[in-house]
């Protein structure tokens, strides 16, 4: 059984062109993405994978949130090297992104955002930690405790050292 659409379908297909396929600029474009998305997205792993390390919610997540960064980051490098980085400079200052759409901030204001709200969390973990350390119901509350308030004390550290090389950036 034939169904009635059939003749319609095969006329319409046969009048449309096929589409054209340029690999070479598909591939430019997709390695375009890449880099665009390492340059612009590297440090909020970096960011994540710390904040997750300093509330020792995850020890892997936060090592593989890092590592992810910092692979971000090399190949960003590598990308830049592959692809017309000026070409892409112009790109990138003409389109709008997700911080400046969303937030009406730039990248420059965008990357402090990202580590207050990184050293925001971190405060709370200082302060989560220090009352389970100086609450003495069992020795590993305040192993807890003291692990909470090391590992956030080391991040926020991280943190300010990077506040205040951004603006060398």
């Amino acid at each position: 059984m034939v169904s009635p659409a059939l003749p319609i379908f095969r006329a319409l297909l046969q009048n449309t062109p096929l589409p054209s396929f340029n690999g070479v600029d598909t591939v430019y474009n997709i390695l375009v993405v890449a880099y665009v998305l390492c340059v612009r997205f590297y440090y909020v792993f970096l960011v994540i994978g710390l904040v997750v390390y300093a509330s020792t919610l995850s020890d892997s997540a936060a090592k593989g949130s890092i590592i992810i960064g910092i692979v971000f980051y090399v190949l960003g490098n590598i990308l830049g090297t592959i692809v017309d980085v000026e070409n892409i400079a112009l790109l990138l200052a003409n389109v709008d992104f997700i911080p400046a759409q969303l937030l009406k901030l730039s990248d420059v204001e965008t990357l402090p955002l990202v580590y207050a709200f990184g050293s925001a969390i971190c405060a709370i973990c200082v302060l989560v930690g220090a009352i389970t350390y100086f609450t003495h119901l069992s020795p590993e509350m305040e192993r807890t405790g003291k692990r909470l308030i090391v590992r956030s004390l080391i991040v926020l550290t991280i943190f300010v050292s990077l506040s205040a090389v951004i603006w060398l950036w």
